[in-house]
């Protein structure tokens, strides 16, 4: 669990190339996850992308 968790950088680094491989498998499965389902992809990403507006002064409601 805490080879999946891990946030930091640095500690990645220095994994051992098992703990690289468990880390990645995790992340492909996540990502093809988020991919099964595109309507709720494309509505993470409108909400990323108003958040980034406001975020950066943009005017314009993402929707």
């Amino acid at each position: 669990m805490a080879i999946r968790s891990e946030k930091d950088a640095k500690v990645r680094k220095s994994f051992t190339a098992d703990q690289r491989r468990i880390y990645n498998e995790w992340r492909l499965r996540r990502a093809e996850r988020k991919l099964e389902d595109p309507a709720k992809l494309d509505k993470e990403m409108k909400t990323l992308e108003a958040a980034l507006a406001r975020m950066f002064g943009g005017g314009a409601d993402v929707g």
